[in-house]
């Protein structure tokens, strides 16, 4: 009897000890390096915008909660029109994504910090401006949902250390940003931006 409960507590010990340790690396981050999808995520973003996409950095994915995604050295190319070559440098991109709730509600990202970036805002001589990313085909309604561009919900966007530069026909300025927050950013099919400080 004695052998019997003693056998039984050493079962109670054990399948909680290896219950913990399972919690405890679930709730670990898994980082994991994705060097081998960089060059695809940099292709389908760039068949997405109509515009060059080039990824000179890492890219990185951490499964926690929730799931990060880290992209260093990433540029968006100008339209050809311009002289600038890149529109968009950005030296560090993270994106924090809540996975139950995208799946369960709808899809959403809670957190993006963008650090240490330049962005040139430009208009070309015919009017053509290169923040406009509307890759819609305007004489082909039937155009296939997977070359259309989707934005999701941005919860919070943190700028840090940013350059932006705007040349436009009439007017040429500089402002650099140490620090700004946006928060419920949204991108309609146009990509405007809606937001509040």
């Amino acid at each position: 009897m004695v052998i019997q409960k003693f056998l039984k507590w050493i079962l109670v010990v054990c399948s909680l000890s290896i219950l913990l340790l399972v919690v405890f690396l679930v709730s670990l981050p898994i980082i994991l390096n994705t060097q081998w999808a960089k060059h695809k995520i940099a292709h389908e973003i760039s068949d997405s915008l109509s515009r060059k996409v080039s990824i000179d950095g890492d890219v990185e994915l951490s499964l926690g909660f929730p799931l990060h995604l880290l992209v260093t050295k990433l540029s968006i190319e100008n339209l050809p029109s311009l002289a600038d070559k890149a529109m968009l440098k950005v030296d560090s991109l993270s994106i924090d994504l809540p996975l139950w709730k995208s799946i369960v509600e709808e899809f959403t990202i809670e957190e993006v910090l963008i650090s240490k970036a330049e962005l040139i805002v430009a208009e070309d001589k015919d009017g053509k401006l290169n923040w406009n990313f509307d890759t819609s085909d305007q004489s082909n309604p039937s155009e296939s949902p997977e070359h259309q561009l989707f934005f999701p919900t941005i919860d919070k966007v943190l700028l840090n250390d940013i350059a932006l530069y705007f040349k436009l026909p009439h007017e040429k300025r500089e402002f650099y940003l140490n620090s700004l927050e946006l928060k419920d950013v949204k991108l309609d099919k146009k990509t405007s931006l809606a937001s509040s400080l």
